[in-house]
Parts: C-alpha cells; sequence; structure tokens
C-alpha cells in the first residue's frame, strides 16, 4: 500500500513539473548543456539539455561546445520538452529547432557526453539514438573524442583536490 502511494506521488510530482514551451528563444548560452531561454509569453527559463552532460567551460573542449551549442540555437524558434525540474530548479529539457534535437547534435559533434545516468528518463528511441551518436563520434575521434577526454564531474573533482592541495 505504502509504494502505491509513493508511486502516486512520484507521478504526480513528475506530472506537475512537466512543461512544453513553443517559440522559445535563447538569451543566453550559459555552457554546451545549459541555457536560459525566454517563451512567447515573457517567462524566462533556466533550462539543462535532456540527456547530454557537456564539458565545463574551463575544461578542454568547455567552449567549444558552448560554441557549437550557441551557433544551433542562435536566431532559432525552439521548442522545449521539459519533464522535469532538477535540482536547481532548471528545466530539464528536449530542446528542438525545427524538430531537430540540438542534445543529439552536441553529442554528433562530439562536444557532450550521453549522460547515461538519466537514461531512464529517455523514450528508448531517443536512448538508441544518443547512445549511437556518442558512440559514432568516438570511433571518428570528433571533438573531444580526439583526446583522452574526462568527464565534467570527474574534472570537477580533480579540480577541488587540485585546490585543496594548493590551500
Amino acid at each position: 500500500m505504502m509504494l502505491i502511494g509513493i508511486m502516486a506521488v512520484f507521478i504526480l510530482s513528475t506530472a506537475v513539473n512537466a512543461a512544453q514551451f513553443d517559440g522559445v528563444t535563447v538569451i543566453r548560452v550559459i555552457d554546451g548543456d545549459s541555457i536560459i531561454a525566454m517563451t512567447s509569453d515573457n517567462q524566462r527559463l533556466s533550462v539543462r539539455l535532456a540527456g547530454i552532460d557537456a564539458p565545463e567551460l574551463r575544461q578542454p573542449y568547455g567552449q567549444q561546445s558552448r560554441d557549437n551549442l550557441l551557433r544551433l540555437l542562435s536566431g532559432h524558434e525552439l521548442q522545449l520538452e521539459c519533464p522535469k525540474l532538477d535540482r536547481f530548479q532548471r528545466h530539464v529539457c528536449e530542446v528542438k529547432i525545427g524538430g531537430n534535437d540540438a542534445g543529439l547534435a552536441q553529442l554528433i559533434a562530439g562536444l557532450a557526453w550521453w549522460y547515461r545516468q538519466y537514461q531512464r528518463e529517455q523514450s528508448i528511441d531517443s536512448r538508441i539514438r544518443y547512445e549511437a551518436a556518442e558512440a559514432e563520434a568516438r570511433a571518428a575521434r570528433r571533438g573531444l573524442w580526439a583526446e583522452e577526454a574526462m568527464e565534467p564531474g570527474q574534472w570537477r573533482r580533480s579540480q577541488k583536490s587540485i585546490q585543496t592541495a594548493v590551500d
């Protein structure tokens, strides 16, 4: 009985946070997987692209990843499908430009990792496309796959270790 109650709360909280926005414009590209956007009714949104993890700006390929996302999104109206909010209250969204998936484009360019930790939140079709795009970019040694790339979480931990050693 308790399990049913927990599942109901989860489903309701997911439904409450789910949102779809059309006619969205980009105000700012923060990095290769985060943007600030404006809806057609002037609502400002902090958005995290679903399904990918891009390098931090100070990390190798961080600036290239940001610049590529900026190039993809600038001057276009976007469609956002946002099933949830993350712990920072950002909308986690599939970001589309004329039906094309910006997260997938980042993977194809070799400028992001497929965020396997959250694959259960993706459709089966998206999982297959994202996994294949990352594998193809890796095999072609495109973007961050041209060298030994370090995932952002690991890179942040290494930076904290360096800072702690300096202090």
